[in-house]
C-alpha cells in the first residue's frame, strides 16, 4: 500500500511539474488587418523568453482582435508587449489591454 502511495505522489508531482509555470494572458490588439499582420505579431512575441505560445482571433469590432498570449512568466504585461512589438519594428500594433487569466 505504501509503495502504491508513493508511486501516486510521484505521479502527481511530475504532472503538477509539468504545468508550472503555465500562465495564459488574454487581451486586446489594435492594427491586426491581415494574415501577415498576424504573423509579424506572433513571430516579435515569440522572440520574447518565456512566451510559449500566441493566438489572435477576431473580434465582434473589426479594429480590434483578441489575443491570447501562454507563457512561463508570471509577470508579462501589455507594455512588454508593445516593446517586443516596437523592437520588431511593428509600431502599427498595440496591445491595449493584457490580462492574467491563470
Amino acid at each position: 500500500m505504501k509503495t502504491i502511495l508513493r508511486s501516486l505522489a510521484f505521479v502527481f508531482a511530475s504532472t503538477a511539474a509539468l504545468f508550472a509555470g503555465d500562465f495564459t494572458y488574454e487581451g486586446q490588439i489594435t492594427g491586426v488587418v491581415c494574415g501577415a499582420c498576424k504573423e509579424h505579431v506572433t513571430e516579435a512575441l515569440m522572440k520574447v523568453d518565456g512566451i510559449k505560445s500566441v493566438e489572435i482571433a477576431p473580434t465582434n469590432v473589426p479594429e480590434i482582435r483578441h489575443i491570447t498570449i501562454k507563457a512561463s512568466k508570471d509577470n508579462f504585461s501589455a507594455s512588454d508587449a508593445n516593446n517586443a512589438l516596437a523592437a520588431a519594428k511593428g509600431e502599427n500594433y498595440k496591445v491595449t489591454k493584457l490580462d492574467k487569466k491563470s
